[in-house]
Formats: C-alpha cells, sequence, structure tokens
C-alpha cells in the first residue's frame, strides 16, 4: 500500500471513528461495537503498511497508537463506553490527524483530477441525465479558464477528502467542511431524514458529499438534486469519484440555471433540503431571498419539533372548543387585528370608541397592554411554541376574554388561561391536518407568525372586513415593540436592510421613506400580500407607518372605526 492509499485509509478511519463517538454518546452501544470492529480492522492494516516506512511512523507516534490502542481496548473490556468515546475523541483523533499532516507534507499530488473526471464521466454517459450538461461544463470552462480558480475552487482538508470554495464580495466561503466533509454531511443527513418521507428535493449540489449521506440513511429514497451554476457541476465531477450518485436510480441531478424545475418539483410536498453554503452562491438576490425564507422557515420547524409536538398534545387535551364554532361572531363583522409594533402607540386609545360591529383581535405580545388601556378586547390570538410567552400572560391568567389558541402554541397558555380556549388547527402540520380531518373542522394556514394566522383566521369565518393596527414589519424609531409590551429595547438598525416603507401624517397626507426591516419581516409581508390577493373582502393597513404592504388599503384607524 502505498502513501497515496495510506492517506486514503487514514481519511476513511477518522470518519469512523467521529461516527462511533456520535453514537456512543448517544448511549448505541451496539451499533458502536460494531463502528469499532470496522475502526480496528482498519487500523491494523494501517499500521502494519505504515510502520515499514519510518517517516510516517517515527517511534514516538508508534508508541503514542500503541498506547491509545490499548487504552480502547480497556476500556472495552470494562465495558466503559463514556471513557471509550472520550479516548477516541481525545487521542487516537489527535494521532490520526497527526499522522494525515505528516503524510500531507510528504504526497505531491493527492488525486489525478483528468481521471476522476474520466471515469465520472463515463458514469453519467451511461446512467444519467447530465451528458448535455457535461458538454456545456466544457465550454463554459473553456472561456473562463483564466478566472474560475479566482472565483470557485477546491482545497484539501484536514482529513484529505476535498472542499468547494467560492469568494464574493465579502470574502471567502466553503461549501463543506475544513474538517471532515463526511462526518460533517453525516450529520447534516441525520438533521433532514424523515423515516416517513420518500420524495426529497435538494436545492445546492456542492461536491456531493450530502446528497451521498442522505441516500446512505436510506437507499429507499429517491432524490433530485437541483444545482443552477454549471461550474460547481463542473468541480462536483472533477473532485472525486461520483459513482455512489451517478450510478444511482433513486437520484437525479439536474442543472437548473432558470429555477424552473426546481419550483416544479416542490407541488408534490417532497423533503426540501436546503443545502444553506449553496445560498450564498446564488447570484440572482430575489432568488437567494426566497430560498432564505424557505430555510428559515423549515429550520424553525425542525428545531422546535419535540416542543411542537408536546404543545399539540397538551393544546388538544385543554382547548374545549374549536375556532370553527366562532363564525357566527365573526360573520359580517369587521375586524381589527391587533399587533404590538411601535407604531401602535400612535392610535391605540381609538380602540375605545370602537363600533359594536368592529371585533378586536389581540395578539398575546399586546394584551396586557390593551387591558392597561381599558380598551374591549374581543380575542386574543397566541401561536408561539415557545414557553417564554408566558411572560405575555404572567398578569393576565385569570381574564375571561377567549382564546384562540394555534395547536401547537405554548401549552403553558391553554392549561393556565382562565377563559374558554378554541384550537386552531393549522395547513402544513401533519399532526394538526390530521386532527382537523378526523373532526371534520377548517385549516388554516399560518404564514409563519401570529399576526399572520389572525389574518387567515378572519377572512376564513366570514369577516365583512379587516384592518391591521401595529403591524410595522419594520423597526420603527429603532424599536421592535410599541411601549408596554415585551421587546420594547431600542436596537441598532444601522446594517439592516431598508424596504420601503411610509409614515401616515393624516388621512390626506402620507411620507415615503425607507424603513429598517428583517428577513422575517419580508416573510410575513410576502404572505399577507399572497394571502389578500386571494381575499374577497378588503383588508385595510390602518397602523399609519411602518412598510408598504401590496393590497392593503392605507387608512387612519379613525377612518376604519368610523367608514369602513
Amino acid at each position: 500500500m502505498d502513501k497515496g492509499q495510506l492517506y486514503q485509509l487514514n481519511q476513511r478511519l477518522q470518519y469512523r471513528c467521529r461516527c462511533v463517538v456520535d453514537v456512543l454518546r448517544c448511549q448505541n452501544y451496539y451499533t458502536g461495537m460494531q463502528y469499532l470492529k470496522n475502526i480496528r480492522t482498519d487500523l491494523e492494516q494501517f499500521v502494519s503498511c505504515a510502520i515499514q516506512d519510518p517517516d510516517i511512523l517515527g517511534e514516538n507516534m508508534q508508541l503514542s497508537l500503541v498506547q491509545t490502542l490499548q487504552a480502547v481496548m480497556q476500556a472495552q473490556e470494562n465495558e466503559d463506553y463514556v471513557l471509550l468515546a472520550d479516548i477516541i475523541e481525545m487521542q487516537l483523533l489527535i494521532d490520526l490527524d497527526m499522522i494525515q499532516n505528516n503524510l500531507r507534507d510528504q504526497l505531491a499530488v493527492f488525486d489525478d483530477e483528468s481521471e476522476i473526471w474520466a471515469k465520472n464521466i463515463a458514469w453519467i454517459n451511461k446512467n444519467t441525465n447530465l451528458a448535455d450538461t457535461a458538454v456545456r461544463i466544457r465550454e463554459v470552462c473553456k472561456r473562463q479558464s483564466d478566472a474560475l480558480g479566482r472565483e470557485i475552487w477546491t482545497e484539501q482538508t484536514n482529513t484529505g477528502a476535498k472542499t468547494l470554495a467560492a469568494k464574493d464580495a465579502r470574502g471567502v466561503y466553503y461549501f463543506h467542511s475544513n474538517v471532515d466533509p463526511y462526518y460533517e454531511a453525516r450529520r447534516f443527513a441525520d438533521w433532514y431524514y424523515t423515516p416517513e418521507k420518500r420524495e426529497y428535493v435538494v436545492y445546492g449540489m456542492g461536491l456531493g458529499y450530502h446528497v451521498e449521506a442522505l441516500l446512505d440513511m436510506d437507499e429507499s429514497i429517491t432524490i433530485r438534486v437541483f444545482e443552477q451554476d454549471i461550474k460547481v457541476i463542473y468541480y462536483f465531477l472533477r473532485s472525486r469519484l461520483q459513482n455512489k450518485i451517478l450510478t444511482n436510480s433513486h437520484i437525479e441531478i439536474m442543472y437548473d440555471p432558470e429555477w424552473k424545475e426546481f419550483a416544479k418539483n416542490l407541488e408534490t410536498n417532497p423533503v426540501v433540503v436546503v443545502h444553506y453554503p449553496s445560498l450564498r452562491h446564488i447570484g440572482q438576490k430575489n432568488i437567494r431571498e426566497r430560498m432564505e425564507y424557505m430555510f428559515i422557515r423549515d429550520s424553525g420547524i425542525r428545531n422546535q419539533h419535540n416542543l411542537m409536538v408536546s404543545n399539540f398534545r397538551e393544546n388538544e387535551l385543554h382547548c374545549l372548543h374549536n375556532v370553527d364554532e366562532l363564525q357566527e361572531q365573526f360573520r359580517g363583522k369587521r375586524a381589527v387585528i391587533v399587533a404590538a409594533g411601535p407604531s401602535l402607540d400612535r392610535n391605540i386609545d381609538q380602540l375605545k370608541q370602537k363600533p359594536s360591529d368592529v371585533l378586536i383581535i389581540s395578539v398575546g405580545t399586546v394584551f396586557h397592554k390593551l387591558m392597561q388601556c381599558g380598551i374591549g378586547v374581543d380575542y386574543v390570538i397566541v401561536s408561539d411554541a415557545q414557553p417564554t410567552i408566558r411572560d405575555q400572560f404572567c398578569r393576565d391568567f385569570d381574564r375571561k376574554i377567549p382564546l384562540l389558541v394555534l395547536s401547537t402554541a405554548s401549552k403553558c397558555v391553554a392549561t393556565e388561561y382562565a377563559g374558554e380556549k378554541y384550537i386552531i388547527y393549522q395547513k402544513d402540520y401533519p399532526l394538526s391536518e390530521d386532527a382537523a380531518r378526523v373532526k371534520r373542522c377548517n385549516i388554516y394556514e399560518t404564514g409563519g407568525s401570529v399576526s399572520t394566522t389572525a389574518l387567515d383566521v378572519c377572512l376564513r369565518l366570514g369577516c365583512k372586513s379587516v384592518a391591521y393596527i401595529g403591524l410595522d414589519l419594520a423597526y420603527t424609531e429603532s424599536r421592535r415593540h410599541a411601549a408596554g409590551t415585551t421587546g420594547v429595547e431600542r436596537i441598532d438598525t444601522t446594517d439592516m436592510k431598508l424596504v420601503d416603507g411610509y409614515e401616515l401624517v393624516d388621512a390626506d397626507n402620507m411620507k415615503h421613506m425607507q424603513v429598517a426591516s428583517s428577513h422575517l419581516f419580508d416573510m410575513y409581508r410576502q404572505w399577507i400580500e399572497k394571502r389578500v390577493s386571494k381575499a374577497s373582502v378588503p383588508v385595510f393597513d390602518a397602523t399609519e407607518g411602518g412598510s408598504i404592504i401590496k393590497g392593503l388599503e392605507i387608512v387612519t384607524l379613525k377612518d376604519y372605526l368610523q367608514n369602513n
């Protein structure tokens, strides 16, 4: 076995060591012992070959490896799996990394990229739909040969596998780990793999580590991978042998520069996997922002999965009513949804003169403020899954005002609030959709926030019209929320994105301006614009300041209460 082969073997050893540490930490000892057998086999082969060359293993390193292996065997015999994981992580991996660095210094050439390219192209010509793309790759790289290496390139990692790097105005960024791309990909796949789902749509090809790792999780799933930059596919084909991907009938790779195929493939409700490092490489700003919104939304759901299941279980138990039961109370009425934006301080007192045909729906954040102001709230609505929402109600749990509770909202509200609770079953959450189907209830769109959820509830329950107040969707006067609510502190908006905004001076005068906003605010704004475009009744913006929401007629709250 030559040095190049030893280098590859050591790369595999380091990956397996990281995997065994993971499973041992989870008390999955059966799998850990299976991994350990493979590690010992590879390590014995590595040492028996490397020991013959003093340039690879000097006396000190040989002694260190022997001592580490003895410690591994002793911990295994004692069934001390906690110590075993520590030894592998803190001793064996360090030894292997030092050996790999030594080998890297001795090797002048790591891989023959032309040979790798030829083999990958041969597999493409036989098995995938990328044959035409390969021809285009040659043409693009020929035209851009001088600039290509300055814009995007591959680098060696600590373990010896390659990573992909690129450069933009902000500097250099990486598509894969600089330590161990294979291990990073395994953790990536652990996060996205969903046993109940068979179809996966992946945006971002990179060098393919994450795609290969997903298939390793379950060889029966189908994966469609989309990439918009032909230069990325070029390096995908030059960097490493891709036979696991290119010869597998369950994986389809698509060069999709105009995003048409990617959008089409979302219609079947697959698991959408966004390779986040690839997002930065998207040149079109509008596309990049839409993909970032998708990523943020998906990450939020995944991060809160266990919490949402627990909330759903308890809310089902403690919410004795369904929001559909309120249809008669909403039908034909006008509704004011009161959000907690900074501009609420401008017109909140006008709610005291609201006519009898106007319902006031308060989000949880501003509920206590409205109570303190003596404003007659008809309904309170909550959607946040986090237990910190309790702070919004800590002084008002004994209120009798009806509470509208998203099925996954924090269970602390439904379990402690004294008033009647009405559950809202939401779209795109399987437990909620299943429950609504069984109970023959409506399913409501949430839009990602309590204010957007409230809009869908009002429209579906038959309101005559709807108006927002306090919905700045911007950091007006560098504040998050109105006075007297949680999160009122001032923030630095210097580096925040600016969007089209306004300030309503009076009923006839509006001042246009740029206002500080965020990606999340943009998501909510775009959702509202889309939802309102499908509504059969008017929706008004009576916030009197903030970002401009297309489709909402800007009015003063006074005018809405008196005339609409």
